[in-house]
């Protein structure tokens, strides 16, 4: 026994300490050193997020809960299957339960967790301590995002030996199971997104709790929809991988969402920045990208697949293209048009480099320009599309189309009711019209008042566009119209419009008064549009940045 501890001390002797040992003294220095690197990396907003929403009672309850509930799932499960665990094809069916859990806890608990988070930097006063620091909103942004990310990423952990579980037994496919906890981890991150903008967007206490219902509504809505969806690819009907079509859907949703997700960060942001400063370029590059991402997708069909771009699938690519100028330039057409100094030392020197970036730049009459200049590209597409697939369109959209040989046969289908030629005229009239009315709304209501809120002016489209039922109705209800006639006032309203166009076609006078209503919108706008790119084009006023001279030194005596 004294032998064997006289050995074992000779070979600790013989052993060469952490000290002596080369670079062992420094090997813990060094990955202190590597690990307080990797943090200063990090958001700082992501650390701080973390150590208060880990150390939270709704964190820890969710996490024990879900613990819990997939505990209690696999034990009750195991006695009700019996001898189908070991016969049988239950795999799919214990993964659907599990995922089911998770994606409660992924897809409503975090993103809302998100939300309530912006709301609580305003509600307790701590935006102002972020707002002085060296952090950009958009770094607060991210952060906020992270977090959710991470809370995710620990649910997940939580659920992983429960999904290896079912790995284990019959019926369990790794390919649909990881298809379905990828793309909820992704829906969490847009969802989580979507709520981090619609915190920062919105300041008015009243909306805020408006917005809370509406979303955790929405949220539940989208967990039942995943579910569903896992039920039926994981039991009902397997999901089809190796099609095509099914893997063009999967990126094309992909590149959609993600497009999506840097535009709610944009806005985010934009909510976030004080009001000098320049919150609507970013929003409106990132618009502009997804108007070009969807005509480059459609492009790219048409050169690959030219069969699959029929007249159903066109017209999709139309009205998301005209839903989206819609949305936007109601949006951008209700800002100030005054430039602060702070965004005016941000706009390039040279002329021709500030009318290129005009508009892009903040301000209502600069966002009208913006939604006019894609209006006349998209103007132009949608005719050369009608003139090279002319015999996909004289078949059948609704109703029979007309003949178009050339560029100069379009005047005459507008005006013989060919369907794709009236329905997307239409719909860049009601465009006009109602971007130009924001516009002229905001315009009006600066000159009235000192400090026009946006609201109002959109609110003035949302009324008037209502408004637009009530002539139509009016005549009908007055015996003026038969119910079944239609009348040229059905222009004033699209959800009067869309079923004439679809069915009957727009007549002389639907298109004249539409027509009309787009000019007078137009007119109503390009002098302060003009007036803007003039302003814009002055020289930049300099700033007295330079030291005064000094005096002139007197004569020697």
């Amino acid at each position: 026994m004294s032998a064997a501890v006289a050995d074992s001390a000779d070979l600790l002797a013989a052993e060469p300490s952490a000290a002596e040992r080369p670079g062992g003294a420094d090997e813990p220095n060094r990955l202190n050193e590597g690990l307080d690197r990797g943090g200063d990396l990090l958001n700082p907003i992501l650390i701080k997020e973390v150590r208060q929403s880990f150390k939270s009672k709704q964190f820890l309850g969710t996490f024990w809960a879900l613990l819990g509930v997939c505990w209690l799932i696999g034990s009750c499960g195991l006695l009700f299957a019996g001898n189908a665990v070991e016969f049988g094809a239950v795999g799919g069916a214990f993964f659907t339960l599990f995922y089911s859990v998770l994606a409660f806890a992924v897809l409503l608990l975090v993103p809302y967790g998100a939300y309530r988070s912006v709301l609580n930097e305003r509600l307790e006063n701590t935006w102002e301590v972020l707002s002085i620091t060296s952090l950009s909103p958009r770094q607060i942004v991210l952060g906020k995002i992270a977090c959710a990310a991470m809370q995710m990423l620990v649910y997940y952990s939580a659920v992983a030996p429960f999904v290896a579980f079912c790995a284990l037994l019959q019926g369990f496919d790794p390919k649909t199971a990881a298809f379905f906890l990828a793309a909820t981890a992704w829906g969490a991150i847009v969802a989580s997104s979507f709520a981090v903008m619609l915190a920062a967007v919105v300041r008015q206490k009243v909306w805020q709790g408006l917005l809370a219902g509406a979303l955790g509504s929405a949220l539940f809505g989208g967990v039942w929809v995943y579910v569903g969806s896992a039920f039926s690819g994981a039991l009902v009907r397997p999901l089809p991988f190796s099609e095509p079509a099914f893997q063009w859907s999967v990126l094309a949703f992909l590149a959609i969402s993600g497009s999506y997700v840097v535009l709610f960060v944009n806005a985010a942001a934009a909510g976030l920045t004080f009001e000098a400063d320049n919150r609507s370029t970013a929003v409106r590059l990132t618009v502009t990208a997804q108007f070009w991402l969807l005509i480059a997708a459609a492009a790219a069909v048409y050169l690959a697949r030219p069969d699959l771009l029929g007249a159903p699938a066109l017209g999709v690519v139309a009205g998301l293209s005209l839903t989206h100028w819609l949305f936007w330039g109601v949006v951008f057409a209700a800002e100030p048009d005054e430039l602060s100094r702070r965004v005016r030392r941000g706009i390039p020197r040279r002329p021709a480099l500030r009318l290129l970036a005009a508009p892009w730049l903040p301000g209502g009459s600069r966002g009208v320009l913006l939604v006019w200049i894609h209006l006349v590209v998209f103007t132009g597409l949608a005719a050369w599309v009608r003139v090279a697939k002319a015999p996909v369109f004289s078949s059948r959209v609704g109703r029979a189309g007309t003949e178009v040989d050339g560029w100069g046969d379009l005047p005459g289908a507008l005006l013989a009711g060919d369907p794709w030629t009236q329905i997307v005229a239409c719909g860049i009239a009601f465009t006009l019209v109602y971007v130009g009315l924001c516009g002229a709304a905001m315009r009006l209501g600066s000159a009235l008042l000192r400090n026009c809120p946006p609201t109002a002016a959109r609110l003035v489209v949302l009324i008037v566009g209502s408004m637009g039922l009530i002539p139509p109705t009016a005549a009908r209800m007055l015996k003026f119209v038969s119910n079944e006639e239609p009348t040229a006032l059905d222009a004033l309203s699209p959800m009067l419009l869309g079923p004439v166009l679809v069915t009957r076609g727009a007549t002389a006078g639907h298109l004249a008064l539409l027509g009309g209503l787009a000019a007078a919108a137009v007119a109503a706008n390009a002098p302060f549009v003009v007036g803007q790119l003039r302003d814009l084009l002055r020289p930049k006023p300099q700033e007295a940045t330079a030291e005064p001279a000094a005096p002139p030194a007197s004569a020697p005596a």
